[in-house]
């Protein structure tokens, strides 16, 4: 970080930036750097609510048809064609709202990167302005991998992040979900650790118990220097006795 006379100068700093490295602190390693797979997010955006859709549509197209073939409204007043016309494009909605996250889903995906540093994790997304979510790894409370029915047929998974109270993000669509959330795990333990024990011995993990418990412990033979164990009353190579203490 450098700080000099313009390190709180907001005219000299960049106020809206575009990429993850461009919040990047100087020391701070990229770990994993990753996007959603795109046939995955598109095809979670079309199936979504996709059965919903096709029974509304099925309703509604067939109230229309039925309006036209029996020549309702044929001979009516202009007021009553424009009210029909206003009355199914609003009972039409939950299918705009489909469109909707379809045309949000392949417009945005561009903008979608998950990076994960020795230090945070960084979101980046939005459409027509960027949005970056920073969530410090000993301020996670809970991780979760969440999989819809398209995600277990295209191979992805989301990770759900709960941080400080009660915000929470999502990673969407992301290769080897499983895997990464068991790292993510790992790197959110350590960083914790770090902050409980800043300048202390770190608490034994359980597999560091087990090797420790298994170890053996070996002493020099003061006449040969030959490797003996605890607990051994003569030297096995050169039959030295050794001392009671």
């Amino acid at each position: 970080m450098n700080i000099d006379e313009n390190f709180f100068n907001a005219k000299t700093a960049k106020q809206n930036p575009e990429t993850i490295d461009e919040i990047l602190t100087k020391n701070e390693k990229v770990l994993f750097r990753s996007k959603p797979k795109k046939s995955a997010h598109i095809a979670e955006a079309f199936f979504n609510m996709l059965p919903f859709v096709i029974i509304w549509l099925l309703f509604d197209g067939f109230a229309i048809f039925m309006i036209i073939s029996n020549g309702i409204g044929e001979n009516a007043p202009g007021p009553f064609t424009i009210f029909i016309i206003g009355f199914f494009m609003l009972h039409l909605m939950p299918v705009w709202i489909w469109i909707y996250g379809i045309i949000k889903a392949t417009a945005g995906y561009k903008n979608i990167e998950y990076v994960f540093t020795d230090k945070r994790i960084i979101i980046r997304e939005g459409i027509f302005k960027l949005q970056f979510v920073v969530i410090k790894y000993n301020t996670i409370k809970k991780l979760d991998l969440k999989k819809s029915f398209s995600d277990k047929l295209i191979g992805v998974g989301d990770i759900e992040i709960k941080y400080n109270d009660n915000q929470s993000a999502m990673i969407y669509d992301i290769e080897n979900p499983a895997f990464i959330l068991n790292k993510l795990r790992e790197i959110t333990s350590e960083s914790k650790l770090q902050i409980e024990y800043p300048s202390q011995i770190k608490p034994e993990t359980t597999e560091e118990k087990l090797q420790n418990k298994h170890k053996v412990q070996l002493y020099k033979c003061p006449n040969c220097g030959a490797n003996r164990r605890k607990g051994e009353d003569e030297c096995t190579y050169c039959g030295y006795n050794y001392p009671k203490y």
